[in-house]
């Protein structure tokens, strides 16, 4: 019972550093000047034309994009908007896009689907049909 108390104890500090750790990055990079600066079309081309390369042009750099709005999924304390390369696909839920994970809800004023916009954060590389962007801003 003791080492079960312990390791719950154990497992509620760290979701609560990993809290902590998400808002001083999301900080970071609100706070960074970005080194690549991209439209969601180039950047998906880059990454469905060579991976590897696409991974040294834009991984775990802070990158500014710039696309239409395909989705957007919002709860208490998440937002992900997903862009596509253009408005008359962005309603394709599925094909390639790239996935915008905010740290805080209000950084985002209201959009909507089909609106054309600049997102700032750190790239993460490819997962499946997405280009993952975490710790996002609106970008101006």
């Amino acid at each position: 019972m003791t080492k079960l108390r312990l390791f719950s104890s154990a497992a509620i500090c760290l979701l609560v550093l990993s809290s902590c750790d998400g808002q001083d990055e999301a900080a970071r990079v609100a706070a960074a000047t970005p080194t690549v600066s991209v439209t969601a079309e180039e950047m998906i081309k880059d990454y469905w034309g060579d991976m590897g390369a696409a991974n040294r042009k834009y991984k775990d750099r802070i990158v500014v994009v710039e696309g239409f709005i395909e989705s957007i999924e919002r709860n208490d304390d998440m937002l992900s908007i997903n862009l596509d390369a253009d408005a008359a696909e962005s309603t394709e839920i599925g094909s390639p896009s790239v996935s915008c994970d905010f740290a805080n809800v209000s950084d985002m004023p209201d959009v909507k689907i089909g609106d054309r916009i600049k997102i700032k954060g750190l790239c993460e590389g490819k997962l499946s049909t997405m280009v993952m962007m975490g710790y996002c801003v609106k970008s101006d």
